[in-house]
């Protein structure tokens, strides 16, 4: 028999005459008159007050703990939920006891109260299952959807792609800055622990395509979709947004948001804060800045730069890097527009420019970038490159690149980087090469992902992989042009000279560059002066403009001239070109690998041939 009083102690026991004394007589008049007593009389004698009280203090305490311990150990939004249902359906037992279990009275459950306990327990399944697989209220301004289960193909059921925003400005001029409101968004969720989100490329790919949306989250095995448009005024921009389940089309959430210029990225966090919420995320505080503001001028500049230098020309870049020096003239401490001058500048290494320079000047823009902002992934993966590129300081560089890769997992550029300039290292090739894959999934549209796979294959002589990964690049653009085609190359270290020489002609009809794996293939084919007039088409250009001198020290190498080969290898080294530290382990430099000189020149550039630092003909040995 319970007896126990939350607010006061119980009267000492009586003995067993006075408690039959005390008892009513049995009589038909008693339970009539025990029904008409004052319920609120009832409820006093009974203190059901104070247990409701006391119930509800503690129940308060056990949510603050809960949702301490929530953001501590990043538990699934599920659990809070089932904790709150618990609570109260308990409160409601809580109750019950208190009022059969009262000081005075009957001292006895009886069917009345039976049956209130049964009801209690289909109250606290029916909670509890509701609480797993239910959606919470939203805002009253915010419509939210019932949504469960994988979308299409199998998609995570936190996955989403970010289509660009509509202009509404009625300008073309303006389409940069829609473009670059939905990047922004795009990296911001790229940052909530949990979801994931397509990347740039494959969600632009969509731009100004009438695509349904089943087949879009098809397309890029995502579960959901926001679209929207934006708005911009002179000092005011209005931005709407609406997350689509991919699978169904319906409608999860949505919203419209008037802002002030200087505002705008704050609304990004909001977006993003939503969006979590709507697909049941939490978001950590470290991940997802709260309230921000930037100088409006400085961040139209940088929304243009970027733009200006996403077109890869040499003039694109020089537009990018003049706005983004505008930008940090009127914000100096814009750390975005810093590692905007460092991209800028590492593109320019890579095709038009000298490579120490730029890579010099890289290094110092990332390294402001990170300084200002430590959280910026993008940030350590400029000063990765930039290192390995200027310094040759391999442990530096991998260490940047995979803090980048740390800070934002779904960061395709920290991948990328990280799986090209790896992925020919016997120590490190394993996870490069699972980074490049990693990119792959977060980038399935892009031609360019699988021209970097392409290549990494060939590295370490994966002939068929090399060609099949080059077929999917072409699917997704025919048009595709880089300085030179890994598909060719494995094409001719399998021996199939014809099918290497046709993918070398179209890769030259597309970029305008002369080939030299063309020139290679020619040499081992036996049609030495074809092979010659390449070389000298290479040459002649080198002196108007910048060309990798490694890849005319091959067709030297490879027509048998090694004294040449090494003359332009040593160019390369004295200049930092950006192809010579990943390019050792191409097959095309097998022909010379067997020479002295090629490992002194390996061990100058930090790079063992001894113990690992390269991929061997043999293949790949496991290090330590």
């Amino acid at each position: 028999m319970m007896t126990a009083n939350l607010f006061a102690a119980s009267p000492p026991p009586s003995s067993r005459r006075d408690r039959t004394h005390r008892r009513r007589p049995r009589s038909s008049a008693a339970p009539a008159g025990r029904s008409v007593r004052p319920l609120l009389a009832r409820l006093r004698e009974r203190k059901l007050v104070q247990w409701a009280v006391a119930y509800l203090a503690a129940a308060w305490l056990v949510l603050q703990a809960a949702e301490l311990l929530g953001d501590l150990f990043q538990w699934e939004p599920t659990v809070g939920r089932v904790i709150a249902a618990l609570l109260g359906v308990g409160f409601l037992a809580a109750l019950v006891i208190a009022w059969f279990h009262g000081e005075k009275g009957e001292q006895r459950v009886g069917g009345i109260e039976l049956a209130m306990f049964a009801v209690l327990c289909v109250i606290a399944a029916v909670a509890v299952a509701a609480a797993r697989g239910g959606a919470g209220e939203d805002h009253a301004d915010v419509r939210v959807a019932e949504h469960e289960g994988p979308g299409p193909a199998g998609a995570a059921s936190t996955s989403v792609a970010v289509l660009p925003f509509a202009n509404m400005s009625g300008d073309p001029s303006q389409e940069y800055f829609g473009d670059g409101i939905t990047e922004e968004i795009l990296n911001v969720l790229s940052r909530v622990p949990g979801l994931q989100v397509a990347a740039r490329t494959s969600s632009f790919s969509f731009k100004g395509k009438d695509v349904p949306v089943d087949e879009i989250g098809r397309r890029l095995n995502v579960a959901h979709v926001l679209e929207g448009s934006v708005r911009r005024g002179a000092d005011r921009v209005r931005i709407t947004a609406q997350l689509i389940d991919a699978r169904t089309g319906y409608h999860l959430w949505s919203e419209s948001y008037d802002r002030e210029l200087r505002d705008v990225l704050a609304v990004q966090d909001e977006i993003a804060a939503a969006i979590a919420d709507a697909l049941r995320l939490r978001i950590a505080p470290t991940r997802v800045q709260g309230a921000r503001v930037v100088d409006p001028e400085a961040h139209d500049l940088y929304l243009r730069g970027r733009a200006a230098a996403l077109t890869g020309t040499e003039e694109g870049l020089e537009r990018a890097l003049a706005l983004f020096r505008q930008a940090l003239e009127e914000d100096p401490r814009y750390a975005p527009a810093h590692v905007g001058v460092a991209w800028a500048y590492e593109w320019l290494a890579d095709a038009y420019r000298p490579p120490l320079e730029m890579f010099t000047l890289a290094k110092n823009a990332a390294l402001q970038a990170v300084v200002l902002d430590s959280t910026l992934a993008e940030a350590h993966a400029a000063l990765g490159l930039a290192v390995a590129n200027s310094e040759w300081d391999w442990n530096s560089a991998e260490r940047s690149l995979e803090r980048g890769v740390e800070l934002n997992p779904t960061s395709v550029d920290a991948l990328t980087l990280s799986g090209l300039f790896f992925c020919g290292s016997e120590w490190r090739g394993a996870r490069a090469r699972a980074h490049l894959e990693r990119a792959i999934e977060l980038d399935p549209l892009s031609a360019f992902q699988r021209f970097v796979r392409s290549y990494c294959r060939v590295l370490v002589r994966d002939y068929a992989g090399a060609v099949a990964s080059h077929r999917e690049m072409l699917e997704l653009d025919p048009a595709f042009a880089y300085l030179f085609a890994p598909g060719g190359d494995a094409y001719r270290e399998m021996g199939r000279l014809e099918e290497a020489l046709a993918e070398y002609a179209r890769a030259e009809r597309a970029s305008g560059f002369p080939q030299h794996g063309q020139a290679i293939a020619l040499a081992r084919a036996g049609r030495t002066a074809e092979a010659r007039e390449i070389l000298a088409r290479l040459e002649a250009l080198s002196r108007e403009r910048y060309v990798a001198p490694e890849l005319i020290a091959a067709v030297y190498a490879n027509l048998g001239e090694t004294e040449r080969a090494f003359e332009w290898i040593d160019n390369g080294y004295r200049i930092r070109s950006s192809y010579l530290p990943y390019n050792h382990a191409h097959p095309e430099f097998d022909p010379i690998r067997s020479d002295p000189r090629f490992a002194a020149l390996l061990r100058r550039m930090g790079i063992s041939p001894e113990d690992g630092g390269l991929l061997t003909a043999e293949g790949a040995r496991e290090g330590p």
